[in-house]
């Protein structure tokens, strides 16, 4: 009778590896978010909307706070990991852009609406990929060790914000063949109010912990933000001063999500960001904002 096979010994020390990994991330988590971002820039706009040919300033700043929660069980896929490849998007023109964008929020609604199930994803990427798993559900099948840890707001996850905003722009309207001067300024000095703090907590469930790598995906939505605009024309005489909603330069804020997907735990980044020109209005739109980004996910 042949004796039991005893376990290798290099399996049993990767066994015991493995429960200790588990077993460092197992409990409750706690951790906090922290991102700042400073925009500035200018920009020119020829022959726009309503023969619009004006130039423009902006400055704006936002500074965003969360805390986190973590069951500590460790996951086999990245949940954010299609967040990743549309937030490299590809590098074409701006119709070529537009069309990545919206094909991009199809795939990341299609992939949320999963809630990691496996096979959902499968079905997500045979769909939008010609059969082709993606990472995210190649990891899924449960190749490699379990690494990463899913983070999520609760209902009151103790988000704040703080939004300035110092915008300017100056031109003239031609669209009846009459040149009509304009200024239009627009502020905003904005904290998040109650129903404000309940829509971030919801924004940033799933940012994703990579054990290994020591990187963070985070989705980062538009944050609200109310300001006042203030616009005068001269001839003929007009005049409004209103309150309304404000999103942060589309530019500047893609770039944003996309330094915040695989990033270090803590760091800062910067960069000069070409401005783009929405294709579905006419004219065009050339100039540059400078970006200043600072970031930290800490455990409580």
């Amino acid at each position: 009778m042949k004796a039991p096979r005893r376990p290798r010994p290099a399996r049993l020390v990767l066994v015991a590896l493995l429960a200790l990994a588990g077993s460092a991330f197992a409990g409750q988590r706690a951790a906090r978010l922290v991102v700042d971002a400073k925009i500035e820039g200018q920009d020119r706009l020829v022959k726009g909307p309503l023969g619009e040919t004006s130039s423009g300033t902006l400055s704006e700043t936002f500074r965003l706070t969360a805390i986190l929660q973590s069951d500590g069980k460790l996951e086999n896929s990245n949940r954010n990991e299609g967040r990743m490849a549309a937030a490299s998007g590809p590098s074409g023109g701006a119709a070529s852009r537009q069309a990545a964008d919206a094909r991009h929020r199809e795939i990341r609604e299609a992939l949320a609406a999963c809630k990691g199930e496996v096979q959902c994803v499968g079905r997500v990427s045979n769909r939008y990929f010609g059969g082709g798993a993606p990472a995210a559900a190649r990891a899924g099948e449960g190749s490699g060790e379990p690494r990463f840890l899913a983070y999520r707001g609760s209902q009151d996850c103790g988000a704040d914000l703080h939004v300035r905003v110092q915008d300017a722009r100056e031109g003239v309207l031609e669209d009846l063949g009459v040149s009509v001067p304009f200024t239009e300024k627009t502020t905003a000095d904005h904290r998040a109010s109650a129903g404000d703090k309940l829509q971030l907590c919801g924004g940033l469930n799933d940012l994703v912990l990579d054990t290994r790598a020591k990187t963070i995906f985070v989705t980062l939505g538009d944050p609200p933000v109310t300001g006042q605009v203030v616009r005068e024309q001269r001839t003929p005489p007009f005049h409004t001063d209103r309150s309304a909603s404000l999103r942060l330069q589309k530019d500047a804020m893609a770039w944003i999500r996309q330094q915040l997907q695989g990033a270090p735990r803590q760091g800062t980044a910067r960069a000069a960001v070409p401005v783009t020109h929405e294709p579905r209005h006419s004219g065009s739109r050339t100039g540059t904002v400078n970006v200043e980004l600072s970031w930290k996910f800490e455990d409580l």
